[in-house]
């Protein structure tokens, strides 16, 4: 199978989320917070927020970054976009207000609308490199003369599958003047975070081992783990041992507070090596 279309697929199983959002946890864990929120104070820097735009949030999900672009930009028309069906059901309910489309990129939803300011938030690296550069160009075109872009990838850590800093700043500057460049410091708090979101992840599989139990494993461990998990009081038992470390593990992972200290004290570490995310506001200066 084409990798574009496993990617594809992925995709849409992590926007098949519930009443929390997708399933990256965007709505509810706290390193997401805490980007949310940086994000759109690097944009208060260099964007005056009290302006009539009309803004196009590409790669909405469930709406979770469409909502801070709402309550930040008072005075704009919002549209978003996204793959799923299922996702751009979820934003519209969540945020309230807007226009919405399904579009996949490279392409672009609301034929012949053009727009003064364009977020595209941890979305471009998910594609091929043509369709990235096809992206790139896309949004340059919908975008009004003197429109804003905002872009933000995580930083590639040498596995190929992100934005490599520099590579991306180049990408930009071919068709945007860059205004600014700022960081997302929270790569220490993450993995921070990743200890705790084990306990999350098995008491989850507990849950619903029944979905387990109807796939084939090349796997022979595995095969035997899931049968003996599918037994009724081996389950129960298991699910009361791991449940104070899930609940305590939503808590330390949902606060804010919390990976802010984290964040905050890795930082005083090692600054450089807790970027995780490169933000880029270009401009459009001409058609």
């Amino acid at each position: 199978m084409d990798n574009s279309i496993k990617i594809k697929i992925w995709l849409l199983n992590q926007l098949n989320g519930d009443e929390k959002g997708d399933k990256w946890g965007h709505r509810w864990r706290g390193t997401q917070k805490i980007r949310y929120e940086e994000t759109i104070e690097f944009v208060k820097k260099n964007i005056d927020v009290n302006k009539k735009y009309d803004i196009l949030d590409i790669g909405c999900s469930h709406g979770d970054f469409t909502k801070v672009i709402v309550e930040t930009f008072k005075n704009s028309n919002i549209f978003a976009t996204d793959i799923s069906e299922n996702a751009i059901k979820s934003a519209k309910k969540y945020v309230g207000k807007g226009d919405y489309e399904i579009s996949e990129l490279p392409n672009l939803p609301f034929r012949g609308k053009k727009f003064d300011l364009i977020f595209a938030i941890e979305v471009l690296y998910y594609l091929e490199e043509k369709d990235r550069l096809k992206s790139f160009e896309n949004i340059y075109n919908k975008l009004n003369k003197g429109g804003y872009f905002v872009f933000s990838s995580v930083i590639d850590d040498g596995g190929g599958r992100y934005f490599d800093e520099n590579d991306a700043i180049e990408k930009i500057k071919k068709y945007f003047k860059i205004l600014d460049i700022g960081y997302v410091r929270t790569k220490g708090a993450v993995k921070f975070e990743q200890f705790f979101m084990r306990f999350i992840l098995y008491y989850n599989i507990l849950q619903n081992i029944d979905v387990y139990k109807s796939k084939k494993y090349s796997n022979g461990l595995k095969s035997i783990i899931v049968k003996l998990l599918s037994n009724k009081i081996v389950n129960l038992f298991i699910k009361i041992l791991i449940y104070p470390f899930y609940k305590v593990s939503e808590l330390i992972i949902s606060s804010k507070t919390i990976m802010k200290i984290i964040k905050n004290m890795t930082i005083i570490c090692c600054e450089k090596k807790v970027r995780g995310n490169i933000l880029i506001i270009g401009r459009k200066i001409s058609d």
